[in-house]
C-alpha cells in the first residue's frame, strides 16, 4: 500500500491517505502501519507533496489525511519512533512558519 502513496493519479493517493488516517484510528491498525514500515514513506511523500516548490492546492485533502495519521500514530509508542529523524518536525516547522501553504 506504501508504494500507493506515489501514484500518479491524485485520487489514488487521497485513497491510500485515507485508509492509513482510518488505520490509525486504533492500536491495532498503528501496530500494522508500523510494521510494514509505512511512516517513513508517509513522511517522505507528504514532505514532497507539501514542500514550497512542490505543493499544489490539489494535495491539499491527501495531505490533510496524512496529517491526521501521523497525529494518531504519535498516540502509540510503537507510532513515534518511526517519524522521527526524518524531517517531518522540520517540515511542519517551515509550513507553519513560512505560510506558503
Amino acid at each position: 500500500m506504501k508504494d500507493l502513496l506515489e501514484d500518479d493519479e491524485l485520487v489514488v493517493r487521497q485513497a491510500t491517505a485515507l485508509i492509513y488516517e482510518k488505520l490509525s484510528m486504533n492500536d491495532d491498525g498503528v501496530q500494522r502501519i508500523v510494521a510494514s514500515e509505512s511512516p517513513g514513506e508517509m513522511a517522505k511523500s507528504f514532505i514532497m507533496h507539501s514542500n514550497e516548490e512542490g505543493v499544489q492546492k490539489e494535495d491539499a485533502q491527501y495531505l490533510i489525511h496524512l496529517l491526521e495519521a501521523f497525529c494518531n500514530i504519535t498516540f502509540s509508542d510503537l507510532g513515534i519512533e518511526p517519524l522521527l529523524n526524518i524531517g517531518l518536525i522540520e517540515q511542519f516547522g517551515k509550513i507553519l512558519d513560512g505560510g506558503y501553504i
